[in-house]
């Protein structure tokens, strides 16, 4: 089962340099300093004027509306727990804006783990992660160096890189009811 896949965008880091633009000059993400990761939504039509580029890219590769976009951000060094997404998405589209290099998102195997519904202090909303009673196995790792569609019903969890000169940002796309499985190539 793939749980990621790069995605073929032509000059990428244009469009990162520009996200990391709209993270400091209309939003407070880089002012609120936590030691814990932090899940930021966007207003979609907000974002999407301000950088038409990153509508053009994503429609070449989606043809559905983009209806989530979120600021993913990790100081240096934190370790994000293991968990799988709920809501909407099963799988979405993630997008380095800065520090990304170093830092990996783990996949783990449940390895007979039961899964446990919680609700997050730091993002609106529950997640899944699994019970402690047996060691997770790790099944793949992405260091995000360019877009990326990832499956978030797979268990999985981040690590920024603790010599990383500030805090790992990504954005993270949505697209409704669309099915994004068919951004996984199968080959291995």
């Amino acid at each position: 089962m793939k749980t990621y896949n790069f995605l073929p965008v032509e000059n990428h880091q244009v469009i990162s340099d520009q996200l990391y633009q709209y993270v400091v000059d209309k939003t407070n993400i880089l002012e609120v300093t936590r030691d814990v990761g932090r899940w930021t939504d966007l207003q979609v039509d907000s974002v999407l004027a301000a950088i038409p580029e990153l509508a053009t890219e994503l429609a070449k590769i989606v043809d559905h509306p983009i209806t989530l976009i979120a600021v993913l951000s990790y100081p240096p060094g934190s370790n994000i727990p293991v968990h799988l997404d709920v809501g909407l998405y099963k799988h979405r589209i993630l997008w380095p804006v800065a520090n990304c290099t170093g830092s990996y998102t783990k996949f783990y195997n449940q390895n007979g783990n039961k899964l446990i519904k919680k609700y997050s202090a730091v993002t609106t909303g529950a997640y899944i992660t699994n019970e402690d009673q047996y060691p997770l196995l790790e099944m793949d790792s992405c260091e995000l160096l360019a877009p990326a569609v990832i499956n978030t019903q797979i268990l999985h969890s981040v690590v920024a890189n603790p010599a990383a000169t500030g805090h790992r940002l990504s954005a993270t796309f949505g697209f409704g009811k669309a099915d994004l499985g068919g951004l996984f190539n199968n080959e291995d």
